[in-house]
C-alpha cells in the first residue's frame, strides 16, 4: 500500500467508508430514527469500504450523523462511519469526512470489492504494529516442552481443568521470506491454542503443510500463556535465547489460498524495506 496521510486515514473505528451526496440537511430516513436537527438523509454513491452486511447499499439514501463538520445541501464527501440503527433504514455515525479530492486511492487497493478493501485496510493495520511478518511454511506441529497449563494441573490435581484450557502446542515453521523482523532469521516457532472453545474459536491453528503470511507482535514470555494470546517463539542460530511474539487475532494469518488481500500489502513492505 502506497504511503498514507494521516489526513486521510480513516477512524479505525470507522468500518463503513462510502462516497456520498448529501440530498437534504436536519432530516431522517425513517421517523424512528430520532435526533432529525443532528442529522443528514445523505445518498450513498459509492461503497468504498465496509463490512459484508453494508457492502450492497449503493444508490440508496441513509441517515447520516454528521457531527461538528459542516456540509451544505450537494455536497459530495467520504464518509467515515460507524453504524448506528439497521433496518428497513439505515443510520451511521460519522466519524470524520474529507472532500473527494483529498482522499487517496489506496482507499480502494481492490477496486469495488468494499469488503477487501476493509479487509486490507485492518490488515494493514495488523502489519504497522507487527514486529514481524513472514511467509512460510508449517513443517512440524508439536508438544511445548514446558507443557504449560497440563505442568500446573499435575502439581495441583485437586484443581479440575478448566474448559478454556488453550490446549497449547505449537508449529514449527520454515520461513520462505522476510518482509519484516530481524535478518538471518530461518525458523519461527509459533505456539497455539489447539482448543475449539468459544475463548480460543478465532485464534489460528496450525496443521503440518500449511502455507501462508504470519504477522506476529512480540509479546510476554512463554511460560504459562495468559487468556487470548497465542504465544510464538522465534529462533535463530545466533540467538541464545528465544523472542516470544503474539498472533492474537484471525488476521494474524493468511493461507496462501486466499492471499489476494495480503499480497499487495507485502510487495509494498517489500518495496519499502528495500529503499530503507
Amino acid at each position: 500500500m502506497a504511503a498514507r496521510s494521516r489526513e486521510t486515514a480513516p477512524p479505525p473505528e470507522a468500518r463503513f467508508v462510502f462516497k456520498g451526496t448529501v440530498k437534504q440537511l436536519q432530516a431522517v430516513t425513517a421517523p424512528t430514527i430520532p435526533d432529525a436537527e443532528k442529522a443528514a438523509i445523505v445518498r450513498v454513491d459509492e461503497v468504498i469500504q465496509a463490512p459484508q452486511l453494508l457492502s450492497k447499499i449503493g444508490g440508496r439514501d441513509i441517515t447520516v450523523y454528521l457531527g461538528r463538520k459542516k456540509l451544505a445541501e450537494g455536497d459530495q464527501a467520504i464518509f467515515y462511519t460507524t453504524g448506528v440503527h439497521f433496518g428497513k433504514s439505515i443510520a451511521v455515525e460519522a466519524r470524520d469526512h474529507l472532500a473527494v479530492t483529498k482522499v487517496l486511492v489506496t482507499l480502494a487497493l481492490h477496486g469495488r470489492d468494499p469488503v477487501k478493501n476493509l479487509r486490507a485496510r485492518e490488515t494493514q493495520a495488523r502489519m504497522d504494529s507487527a514486529d514481524m511478518v513472514v511467509s512460510g511454511t508449517v513443517v512440524a506441529v508439536r508438544q511445548p516442552a514446558d507443557a504449560g497449563t497440563a505442568a500446573v494441573t499435575a502439581r495441583r490435581p485437586l484443581i479440575k481443568p478448566s474448559e478454556h484450557d488453550p490446549g497449547w502446542q505449537e508449529a514449527v515453521i520454515k520461513i520462505d521470506d522476510m518482509y519484516k523482523g530481524p535478518s538471518g532469521t530461518e525458523t519461527v516457532v509459533v505456539r497455539f491454542p489447539k482448543s475449539r472453545d468459544i475463548m480460543w474459536h478465532d485464534a489460528p491453528k496450525f496443521h503440518v503443510g500449511q502455507r501462508g503470511t504470519f504477522i506476529l507482535h512480540r509479546g510476554s514470555p512463554a511460560g504459562e500463556p495468559t487468556a487470548h494470546a497465542a504465544t510464538v517463539t522465534t529462533t535463530t542460530a545466533a540467538a541464545a535465547a528465544p523472542e516470544v511474539y503474539t498472533a492474537l487475532q484471525p488476521l494474524d494469518f493468511h493461507p496462501v489460498e486466499r492471499g489476494d488481500v495480503i499480497r499487495p500489502l507485502l510487495a509494498t513492505l517489500s518495496a519499502t524495506s528495500e529503499e530503507q
